[in-house]
């Protein structure tokens, strides 16, 4: 859940398997199960849309009371077929009587015959089954308890867990807390970012690395489980955090780092990109850009850039001969690149450990020597000063000539 840095999670949509009447979730208590996990998200107790209320008292709320749009009561005991409830749910209400419900998929055929079953037996308020409040056996299907199953959905907010369990997960007034079977195990799981972006894969790469705990869960897996480093959707986590290119990178750099499944925005609350993780650059990378499936357009790779591409020097800038006028004239005289760069190294071929403070940092760091100066203060360099014999007034270092 804590995208630590999840920065570019695009993974496939997993979808959670259909309330079923299964193990007491049969009648009314499975139908308020349905109300629970596809309803309550705009029929609650605070949205209420289009008047009906299906958190407070559903069952109320429905059986022999009369729709706003027809008059038709919504829930006749016995009669299914005359019950919108029962004809909004299975898509076959008239025009006049507003879209389907739910709106953005059909419910399974199981679920289907739960509610037609219980509104011809009666439709009454008795839970035939473990309680008269919607729990994981009361409306979930088998399996579900199993972390594959409702982790990724939690995840993935095909439901809306928050719904039974309560805003902070302790269960509200009539469902499960999730600390009754988490906290066992981590005590502290909902600040904990490796309890569900994971561990596996992002061990430390030897006995020495300095840093063992950081790299656990930084970068994590894909938020559908994925741990494998070649198949994860972005590859290059690690080499932003440690490079030997420039100074380690926190996860600040490119996201809003959450520090708490509560946080605005991370999971449940007002994030509006369920299973991926938003992409936010710090005030380091003022023209950094990303679409949102691999490819990052910023300053320090000068271009656009792949999540699966392999960056060398010419990657980012130009090396050698193709190096912009009038390096080639600086070359040309046996100049090396260290002489008027600090942070390349002598070969050219990288730079050096001590300088990566310095390097892909949007600012282009010169150290002269002492013969020649270079004034920095107008658009375009200007040196003056002796070297690699010529004497320089003021020259432009855009002259190519």
């Amino acid at each position: 859940m804590w995208l630590l840095l999840l920065l570019a999670c695009d993974d496939t949509l997993f979808l959670t398997p259909e309330p079923a009447a299964t193990e007491g979730g049969d009648g009314w208590c499975g139908v308020r199960g349905l109300f629970a996990s596809q309803c309550a998200s705009c029929h609650s107790a605070a949205g209420a849309l289009g008047g009906l209320d299906l958190e407070t008292d559903p069952h109320g709320a429905l059986v022999d009371v009369a729709s706003a749009t027809d008059g038709s009561l919504l829930v006749e005991p016995g009669a299914p077929d005359a019950s919108l409830l029962y004809l909004k749910l299975a898509g076959t209400q008239s025009a006049a009587q507003g879209g389907r419900m739910p709106p953005t998929s059909a419910i399974g055929d199981a679920t289907l015959e739960l509610v037609r079953t219980w509104i011809a037996d009666g439709a009454d308020d008795v839970c035939s089954g473990t309680g008269s409040t919607p729990t994981a056996q009361g409306y979930h299907p088998d399996g579900w308890s199993a972390p594959a199953v409702h982790g990724l959905a939690a995840k993935f907010r095909d439901q809306d867990c928050t719904t039974c369990h309560g805003a902070a997960f302790d269960g509200g007034s009539t469902g499960v807390a999730c600390a009754s079977c988490h906290e066992a195990a981590t005590p502290d799981w909902t600040t904990e970012c490796s309890f569900c972006h994971g561990e596996a894969g992002w061990a430390p790469d030897d006995a020495t690395d300095p840093w063992p705990d950081h790299w656990v869960a930084a970068p994590p897996q894909d938020i559908d489980d994925e741990t494998d480093p070649a198949s994860i959707s972005f590859p290059p986590h690690r080499l932003h955090l440690r490079s030997e290119l420039h100074a380690d990178w926190d996860c600040t750099t490119c996201h809003v780092r959450p520090y708490s499944v509560f946080d605005p925005g991370h999971v449940f609350f007002d994030d509006t990109t369920a299973g991926r993780a938003e992409v936010v650059f710090s005030s380091d990378l003022p023209t950094a850009t990303y679409d949102g499936n691999g490819t990052c357009g910023v300053s320090c790779h000068f271009g656009s850039v792949r999540a699966t591409d392999t960056v060398s020097c010419g990657g980012c800038h130009p090396v050698g001969p193709a190096l912009p006028p009038p390096h080639d004239k600086h070359l040309e005289a046996r100049i090396e690149c260290n002489e008027c760069h600090p942070t390349a190294n002598a070969t050219a071929d990288g730079i050096e450990s001590s300088a990566k403070d310095l390097h892909v940092d949007g600012a282009i760091d010169l150290d002269l020597p002492n013969t020649i100066d270079a004034d920095r203060s107008g658009a375009v360099v200007q040196c003056t000063g002796a070297c690699h014999g010529q004497l320089h007034n003021s020259r432009r270092w855009a002259d190519d000539d």
